[in-house]
């Protein structure tokens, strides 16, 4: 008679006559044998796996230090450019854009300091753009690109154009 237990071991009882000694012996360390190999299997499974999932934790903690690390350079970036805006308004004036500094500098200072950011002063080219600008300041006193430096009473704009009167 065919007989299963509850590894899935099968072995052949003779129900006709006692089991001896030995025979029992035998068929209990065929399943002893049976149990240990399904267990290191088990564990060879289990070993596999840890390995998997360590090799991902060091993936994510490479993925988190490296996001970390970006988050800390964009935070840097927004400070800059916060403490940039506290020290300078930007506003519009149809394509133009106009930065405003409340620094205090003399004239020949502020034009190198703005070209070296690669700006430059402003140029007023009408009589609107000439009232968004002084509405922008308000009371604020800056510094245009207009000035009379090379010839005293021939004011010029810092592209070299003469100050054109009539408009």
């Amino acid at each position: 008679m065919l007989t299963t237990n509850s590894t899935g071991l099968i072995w052949c009882e003779d129900s006709s006559s006692k089991e001896t000694g030995e025979r029992k012996q035998l068929r209990n360390e065929i399943q002893l044998q049976q149990f240990s190999n399904n267990l290191t299997h088990e564990k060879d499974q289990l070993q596999a796996t840890i390995t998997i999932l360590a090799q991902e934790k060091d993936r994510l903690q490479t993925q988190n230090n490296n996001l970390t690390q970006e988050k800390d350079q964009l935070q840097a970036t927004m400070t800059n450019l916060t403490q940039h805006q506290e020290k300078h308004q930007i506003t519009g004036f149809l394509s133009l854009q106009y930065s405003w500094t409340l620094m205090k500098m003399a004239c020949h200072r502020s034009v190198s300091a703005y070209m070296d950011q690669g700006a430059h002063l402003v140029i007023i080219y009408s009589k609107e753009e000439q009232e968004f600008i002084i509405t922008q300041l308000g009371s604020n006193r800056a510094w245009t690109g207009l000035s009379d430096v090379e010839t005293e009473g021939v004011w010029k704009w810092v592209d070299g154009k003469v100050l054109d009167k009539s408009g």
